[in-house]
């Protein structure tokens, strides 16, 4: 039976086989590795048909996510994840990757699934969710403006263009034009934007109205300014090891309620806030000490008309 060192020696060996000592650069104290555009394009073509995921809430439990990848998503070939919260959904060829994420925003759990085409240079750092992509769907938009640059025009009064959808581009429904905008924390989202059409025969502009539909999105929180939860559901937030009192009922002549169990369950609430106000970074919190008692919940505003 062969020994561990052999066994060591036998992997090394077989590794040495396929990699190769690249000279890297050396500038003052920093160590440079610059690749060629050829060893880029071959490693990026192994991703090209991959859409990556990831929660803004709870990491959900892996194996029941792939479940639930491999039933609903055609031509899914593979599932891998970070330990950070990525998820990398390798399909068989681009169309059918283009085509889960236009299905989307999908569900899980009750959560959303933001999901992304690969591109490369893409961070797998999580940091602070300031920016999302979103769907958006722009009512009575002229058909004029059906085109690349049209759509990129109209789709940047609600914040990044990223792609329209491949009903869009064909123009085969007409109802509306849909297209994925990266929004921004900040972003006013306006139901509704006004194009000034350059009228070709009469050489002046026309005000054109255009209604917005948001098909999914994000909480805000105000306390730390990022997007994926509430003001009083940090995620850091833990409740679990706490028995928080319960308004008590004692039933006499008439249901009534004990008001200082109820006082005492308020006052606890508060206190759990000012603790998840405290635990945002510093120059990252949204309102101030003062305010705390105060703050409420505060979705984006999102269009009845479905």
């Amino acid at each position: 039976m062969p020994q561990v060192d052999e066994v060591a020696g036998a992997f090394l060996n077989s590794m040495r086989k396929h990699l190769r000592y690249i000279q890297p650069m050396k500038q003052q104290d920093e160590i440079i590795i610059k690749p060629t555009a050829i060893m880029v394009e071959n490693g990026a073509k192994r991703w090209q048909s991959t859409a990556v995921g990831y929660f803004l809430g709870k990491k959900p439990y892996f194996p029941q996510l792939e479940e639930f990848a491999r039933t609903n998503w055609k031509g899914l070939q593979h599932v891998s994840a970070t330990s950070n919260g990525f998820y990398f959904f390798q399909f068989k060829t681009v169309p059918f990757m283009e085509e889960v994420i236009e299905e989307g925003p999908w569900l899980f759990q009750g959560q959303p699934v933001v999901l992304q085409p690969w591109e490369q240079g893409m961070s797998l750092r999580r940091q602070k969710h300031l920016q999302i992509p979103v769907w958006v769907r722009f009512h009575h938009l002229p058909m004029e403006y059906w085109t690349e640059d049209g759509l990129s025009a109209v789709a940047s009064g609600i914040g990044i263009p990223l792609y329209a959808d491949k009903i869009t581009k064909a123009c085969l429904r007409l109802d509306y034009a849909r297209v994925c905008v990266m929004l921004d924390y900040h972003s006013t989202l306006p139901r509704h934007l006004v194009v000034l059409s350059p009228n070709l025969r009469e050489g002046n502009e026309v005000p054109l109205k255009i209604d917005v539909e948001y098909e999914w999105l994000p909480q805000r929180c105000k306390l730390c300014c990022s997007l994926g939860h509430k003001s009083l559901q940090l995620p850091d937030t833990k409740l679990q090891g706490r028995s928080a009192p319960i308004a008590v009922f004692v039933k006499k002549k008439k249901s009534t309620v004990n008001v200082h169990d109820m006082a005492d369950t308020v006052a606890d609430k508060a206190d759990d806030l000012a603790q998840d106000f405290n635990k945002c970074p510093d120059g990252q919190k949204g309102a101030t000490a003062d305010s705390i008692t105060t703050t409420t919940t505060h979705t984006f505003p999102i269009s009845s008309e479905r």
